[in-house]
C-alpha cells in the first residue's frame, strides 16, 4: 500500500509561518501564511505523519511492537482459529502480511477509509529488494540483483570479470553496507574491514572495494530463502570463544545468528549484536523462545 502525499495529512501543533506562494495573494505584500497542515520540506513533517498513522493504527486495535516502532501486530479469533496480521511501515509505504486474506482485505479497507492510497497488490519489490514467493512450496526468497547491477553500472564495472571471493573499500562502502543489512550478509566481513579506512582511504582501498563489486557481479542472484513450512522460529546465536580479540580496539566480534525459517543462516560480523532486540521482537510476534540463546 502506497499512501499518496502522506506528509500533507498531519496537522501542526505549533505556529509556523511562510511567505505567500507565487500566484496567490491575500492582503498586502508583507502578509505571510500561518500553516495549519504539515507540508513537505518541514523538519516536523515525518514525525507528524508517523504520529498520525500510529494513532490511527492503535485506534483500529493494532499493537505497536515495543522493540520495533514501525511494526504493528493484531490477533483475531475466527471460528476458534487464531489469525495474525502484521503491518510494517516505511515512511509512506505500508506492507501488510496476514494469515487470512479476508482479514488482510479488512485492514486494507480500514486504511483506505482514512488515507488516500494505492493498493499495489502482491509485493515484488521493496526497499531495493526483490521478493519472490513460491506459494505451493511455501518458500519466500529475497535478493538484490537489480541493486547490484545498478551499482556496477554506477561505478562503470558492468564489463568486469567476477571474483570468487569478496575479500576487499572505497566510496562505495555505503552502498555495500545497504546490501549487508538487506540480503547479502556474506560480504559483511569484507565490508567491516573496509570501513576501518573511512578516514584514510586511498587507491588500494578502492581496488579492494572493486573486488567486492566483482564478487557481487558473479553472485548477483544470491539472496535469502525463507521456508514457511515449519511453525517454529528458533532463535540461535553462534560465536567463537574469543573475547576482545581485536588488537586495534579490544572489541569482540560475534559470529552469526539464524532462525529455523532461514536457509542459509543469516550471518553477521557486527561488533555489537542485536540479540536481545531480536529475541524480544520474536516473542512479541508470538514466537515464544523455550530455550536460551
Amino acid at each position: 500500500m502506497d499512501v499518496s502525499t502522506a506528509f500533507l495529512n498531519g496537522s501542526l501543533f505549533e505556529d509556523i509561518y511562510m511567505q505567500q506562494p507565487h500566484g496567490f495573494r491575500y492582503g498586502d505584500v508583507s502578509s505571510v501564511c500561518n500553516l495549519e497542515k504539515s507540508l513537505y520540506g518541514l523538519k516536523q513533517a515525518p514525525r507528524i505523519w508517523y504520529a498520525l498513522l500510529n494513532k490511527f493504527l492503535v485506534s483500529i486495535e493494532f499493537c505497536r511492537c515495543k522493540k520495533e516502532y514501525c511494526l504493528y501486530r493484531q490477533k483475531w479469533e475466527v471460528n476458534g482459529v487464531t489469525h495474525i496480521v502484521l503491518i510494517c511501515v516505511y515512511v509512506d509505504d505500508i506492507t501488510i502480511a496476514a494469515s487470512s486474506m479476508i482479514l488482510m482485505q479488512k485492514v486494507k479497507t480500514q486504511l483506505a477509509s482514512r488515507f488516500t492510497m494505492k493498493d499495489l497488490g502482491d509485493i515484488h519489490y521493496l526497499l531495493k529488494m526483490e521478493i519472490k514467493r513460491d506459494r505451493t512450496n511455501k518458500i519466500l526468497s529475497m535478493s538484490q540483483h537489480k541493486y547490484i547491477m545498478d551499482l556496477l553500472q554506477k561505478f562503470e564495472m558492468t564489463e568486469c570479470s567476477s571474483e570468487p571471493t569478496p575479500q576487499a573499500k572505497s566510496v562505495v562502502l555505503g552502498s555495500l553496507v545497504y546490501l549487508v543489512r538487506g540480503t547479502r550478509p556474506d560480504i559483511a566481513k569484507a565490508v567491516r574491514e573496509l570501513s576501518k579506512f573511512l578516514s584514510c582511504y586511498n587507491k588500494s582501498h578502492y581496488k579492494a572495494a572493486q573486488r567486492v563489486l566483482k564478487y557481487l557481479k558473479g553472485t548477483s542472484t544470491y539472496g535469502l530463502i525463507f521456508d514457511g513450512k515449519s511453525k517454529e522460529v528458533i532463535y540461535e546465536l553462534y560465536t567463537d570463544a574469543s573475547f576482545a580479540n581485536a588488537n586495534e580496539n579490544r572489541k569482540s566480534v560475534t559470529g552469526y545468528f539464524k532462525a529455523k525459517y532461514c536457509e542459509p543462516p543469516i550471518a553477521s560480523s557486527e561488533k555489537i549484536k542485536e540479540s536481545e532486540w531480536l529475541w524480544v521482537l520474536l516473542e512479541e510476534l508470538g514466537f515464544k523462545q523455550t530455550q536460551p540463546i
